[in-house]
């Protein structure tokens, strides 16, 4: 019932200026005002009625918009989560399969192919990747698993955080959303390059917090919009709402987005800091193993 509302609205607004129009319509080319005036409080009460509904049915509309985005970002993460419990799965069945090899070996009695089959398993599963630890720790496990994952890929990730993420004045759920659904986009774009790189840079200016993503992937056509509910390059029907989401986030907290794409993509996302903080002097912090500068123009 609740999708019919906004078609309710109008249909209400509509009859009510009709309803206008007919009074002054009426009023113009009557010749005996009596009788006109006699209804007229009668239809004076229809229409405020009709404007009562009317304010009820905007705020059923204004909730099912917010309760359908909430929907949208919940399934969104539940995406993301069913992504990682996939990988997970797969981690635990390669663990039990080099299990059941040691196992064949030991009963064997074949200790020295054991311990170098062992040997191989631990050599090979060390992690070739750095942690990047911040102050934030729902931004640290999001940016770790997704520069995890994506290394797996073979996608260069860098990480630099300049700032106090701490002081963000979003919920953590908000600001993951964010910085997931660019840095997956981000992801997705420069898998397409032989070379895949993506970068992402925090930093502070003036009270907010500015979030740099870069990659070298395909470029954004022109006259695209690409913030557009439902937009997608790809076919599955969950995407195409990752972006839509960022826009939505960003208007409820006061943020600003900008898109540069020219043999390559760079986004800057401004996003304000606590009141109390926005005057403090900043340490810069990067890091581990990332440079200064990541900004990837060309393939």
């Amino acid at each position: 019932m609740r999708r019919y509302s906004e078609y309710f609205v109008v249909s209400t607004i509509l009859i009510q200026t009709l309803l206008v129009i007919t009074i002054n319509n009426e009023i113009i080319t009557i010749d005996d005002l009596a009788g006109l005036k006699q209804v007229i409080p009668f239809i004076n009460m229809i229409i405020v009625g009709m404007c009562i509904v009317s304010l009820f049915s905007i705020q059923s509309v204004g909730k099912y918009r917010e309760h359908r985005f909430k929907a949208l970002m919940m399934k969104i993460h539940l995406l993301q989560v069913e992504q990682l419990i996939i990988t997970l799965q797969g981690e635990r069945h390669e663990y039990a399969r080099h299990l059941q090899a040691i196992q064949s070996l030991m009963e064997l009695g074949r200790v020295n192919e054991a311990i170098a089959y062992m040997d191989s398993i631990t050599e090979g599963s060390s992690p070739q990747y750095e942690m990047c630890y911040i102050d934030h720790p729902a931004l640290s496990a999001l940016l770790n698993s997704k520069k995890i994952a994506a290394e797996k890929q073979g996608i260069d990730v860098a990480i630099a955080v300049k700032c106090e993420l701490s002081d963000l004045d979003i919920p953590p759920g908000d600001i993951c959303s964010i910085v997931g659904n660019l840095l997956e986009n981000a992801l997705e774009a420069a898998a397409e390059d032989n070379n895949p790189r993506v970068g992402i840079e925090f930093m502070q200016d003036h009270g907010f917090i500015t979030i740099y993503l870069s990659n070298n992937g395909a470029t954004i056509p022109r006259g695209v919009d690409i913030f557009k509910a439902g937009f997608s390059t790809k076919t599955p029907e969950t995407s195409g709402y990752g972006l839509y989401v960022v826009q939505m986030l960003l208007d409820k907290y006061h943020g600003q987005i900008e898109i540069s794409s020219n043999k390559g993509t760079g986004i800057w996302v401004r996003l304000p800091i606590k009141e109390t903080n926005r005057d403090e002097k900043y340490v810069q912090k990067i890091s581990p193993g990332v440079g200064d500068s990541f900004e990837f123009r060309g393939k």
